[in-house]
């Protein structure tokens, strides 16, 4: 699936983040975003995310986050990885609020559009637009009815930590095809998704930071009811929830939430 800000992306958003238009092709969020189901989820969809996402990049030794291990309390953090949040942002949702610590020493240009967009406020009144169980929940990209926010900012050049992976929890940029295409779109993995890692085929999509509070939140989200709607930009989208997840706002805090 393809969304416009991939990873899965909106704008097509392949099944991977994407971004939109055409769907993120691994799941992309909008922006493009994954596009497509997840490797042990679905073969066929995953290999056709895989090639959406395209171009190879280095892959490095990554640190995989435990989905059972409680984060520094006090830095929200994984000392033992050489990880450390450089900032917060609680998530309002329809569901509940998320909250997510930002890495910027990992992914600093990645980090700082997203802070951008929250301070502007973009994120208020956009929804979830990309739902794939047991893969990624993408969003940022469009508003109830699918109509197509623009980011007010140019795309950004793709940022790969060599510490940080597409695991349970974490949340990455959605692009298109085109590695250095992500904008407003993002998307967080569900489960962990190796296959939106940068390998020799392709690029992988940008971690910058790790949900510390409303995993269940998201699992919520994750297992919302999808269906294929039309949008008014002229094309269908699958995996959209039958009822419209908002994002009432996203707030960057620079101290971690107690």
């Amino acid at each position: 699936m393809i969304s416009p800000d991939m990873p899965i992306p909106p704008e097509q958003r392949i099944p991977f983040p994407g971004q939109p238009a055409p769907l993120p092709v691994v799941l992309s969020p909008p922006e493009t975003g994954p596009g497509t189901r997840p490797a042990g989820h679905r073969p066929v969809l995953m290999a056709l995310l895989a090639a959406l996402l395209l171009v190879a990049a280095g892959a490095g030794a990554y640190y995989t986050f435990s989905a059972s291990k409680k984060p520094d309390k006090k830095k929200d953090g994984l000392p033992e990885a050489g990880i450390y949040p450089t900032a917060w942002a609680r998530m309002g949702t329809d569901l509940g609020v998320i909250v997510v610590a930002l890495f910027g020493n990992e992914t600093p240009h990645t980090v700082d559009n997203f802070i951008k967009l929250c301070d502007r406020s973009f994120y208020n009144g956009t929804i979830f637009h990309r739902v794939i169980r047991d893969f990624v929940i993408q969003g940022g990209g469009f508003v109830p009815g699918l109509g197509q926010k623009a980011a007010p900012f140019p795309p950004i050049k793709l940022e790969i930590s060599p510490k940080l992976n597409n695991s349970r929890g974490t949340i990455a940029m959605a692009r298109t095809s085109d590695p250095d295409s992500a904008t407003s779109q993002f998307f967080i993995n569900l489960v962990d998704n190796p296959v939106l890692d940068p390998d020799g085929y392709s690029s992988g999509y940008s971690v910058f930071g790790r949900v510390i509070e409303g995993m269940d939140v998201v699992d919520a989200i994750g297992e919302s009811p999808t269906s294929r709607q039309a949008t008014p930009q002229g094309y269908d989208m699958d995996d959209v929830p039958a009822t419209p997840i908002l994002i009432g706002g996203i707030t960057v805090l620079s101290s971690a939430p107690e």
